[in-house]
């Protein structure tokens, strides 16, 4: 069975293909010159009233959480510091 090869298409741009309409009586004043953003309001909003039973459980645990991680990262510390005293005071003694 013989297969014809297909013909090449000529593809258009998307852009080539819409049809703008002419701007007529355009002014450039009329476009503004800065995009005001959105997004970051001029002052931070702030939650008022008591905090809900959710959201005080919640900052506890979270407040907990923290003071354990910081115990921990404070007792690692100290004992690379131990370990770092004990094998200069090695050292000095092997070497010395």
């Amino acid at each position: 069975m013989l297969i014809a090869p297909m013909p090449k298409r000529t593809r258009a741009r998307a852009r080539a293909r819409r049809q703008e309409a002419p701007a007529y009586g355009r002014d450039e004043l009329e476009r503004p010159t800065q995009r005001q953003r959105a997004g970051r309001p001029i002052e931070p909003t702030r939650a008022v009233g008591e905090p809900s039973q959710a959201l005080a459980r919640a900052e506890s645990w979270e407040r907990g959480f923290v003071a354990k991680d910081f115990r921990r990262l404070v007792v690692t510390i100290a004992v690379m510091i131990a370990l770092l005293i004990a094998s200069g005071l090695v050292v000095t003694a092997v070497l010395g």
